[in-house]
């Protein structure tokens, strides 16, 4: 996925402050992603002097975001996020953008995050590359975006045109299992709007 992502973080674990304890570090080779960025030393000097860091020749992401109070906290294998080099993707499916074969790489690497029950939030999702890609796959997408979209709108996708912000008032958050987003917005103020959306 690294050629499409630069930042991503594995969420397992929540925590007032920050710990190690629930991981097993032994014959890793860590790289650190943290936000903000100012927490990176203090996690580092929380690793034991015998654990490697490397920000290339690495076998694992240590990820930890800071929101709120709470840091959200994982570890990867490295694999989860690379193809092999010579991985090739189908892309004879008629789309209106290349992020409709980002999302689907996602779901067939990890095809359990996915149900055909799902109710699916997209935020940001013009112009439909991903919500072409959801409504294949789910019982119901609420597509959120001020621009239009351009693709076929099927019976199974809501078209909320507004900003996520004004979107939350007309959602029942308990209602969705799944939030995508693909919005180019300060990492802080996407997280209190996925959060509540999650709640």
């Amino acid at each position: 996925l690294y050629r499409y992502v630069k930042r991503y973080f594995v969420y397992q674990h929540e925590m007032k402050e920050f710990s190690l304890s629930p991981f097993d570090l032994k014959g890793k080779i860590l790289r650190i992603q943290a936000y903000p960025k100012s927490t990176e030393k203090s996690i580092i000097d929380l690793i034991p002097l015998d654990i490697e860091l490397h920000p290339k020749s690495y076998t694992h992401y240590l990820s930890s975001l800071f929101v709120n109070g709470v840091y959200y906290v994982g570890i990867a294998d490295k694999s989860l996020f690379f193809c092999p080099e010579n991985a090739v993707y189908s892309t004879n499916k008629p789309t209106v953008s290349r992020a409709y074969y980002k999302i689907r790489e996602v779901f067939e690497r990890f095809p359990s995050l996915l149900d055909p029950s799902f109710k699916v939030i997209d935020v940001g999702a013009a112009p439909g590359g991903w919500t072409q890609y959801m409504s294949d796959h789910v019982s119901e997408v609420v597509a959120i975006d001020p621009a239009e979209l351009k693709i076929d709108m099927k019976p199974n996708i809501k078209h909320l045109k507004m900003k996520a912000e004004e979107a939350l008032p007309h959602l029942n958050p308990l209602s969705y299992d799944l939030v995508i987003c693909d919005v180019n917005h300060d990492g802080k103020i996407l997280f209190d709007i996925l959060e509540v959306m999650r709640h």
